[in-house]
């Protein structure tokens, strides 16, 4: 007999397993780039077409994710703007949504200033609340 409170589909929306989910796709892209992290810290000797060795710094550059992908990747709330600290409105989202990080109002969101609230909600200096208004979750991204 089929019941809908059966499973996982039931827990979904529990802010657990929202949390849970955010965790494990953080994890999963943590173990994929623990390969290369040495080799961008301390960098890795590589032939050159001129027959020289030299020490080389892989960096991953650029990944292209869509909205809903970059506030999961970030954990950023939805509807918190990635460069500003002002919300998006979904429906107008469709690249109408001017950043007002040049405004003298606003303060562009950096990836210093996400570590330090991250650092200060861990070391109990900040309220998890206080960090949901500024549009953070309270897990931390992958490194």
């Amino acid at each position: 007999m089929y019941s809908e409170n059966v499973g996982v589909e039931k827990h979904q929306k529990s802010p657990e397993f929202r949390l849970w989910s955010r965790k494990l796709i953080h994890t999963v892209i943590e173990s994929v780039l623990v390969s290369i992290q040495e080799h961008m810290r301390n960098g890795i000797k590589l032939r050159c077409a001129d027959g020289a060795d030299r020490l080389c710094f892989p960096v991953l550059c650029e990944y292209i994710a869509d909205m809903e992908e970059q506030w999961l990747l970030t954990c950023l709330k939805k509807s918190s703007c990635p460069k500003c600290y002002f919300g998006i409105n979904l429906e107008e989202m469709a690249g109408n949504h001017k950043c007002r990080v040049s405004d003298s109002i606003g303060h562009c969101r950096t990836d210093a200033e996400a570590s330090r609230i991250r650092f200060a909600l861990q070391n109990d200096e900040m309220e998890p609340q206080a960090v949901y208004a500024l549009g953070y979750h309270e897990d931390t991204p992958f490194r």
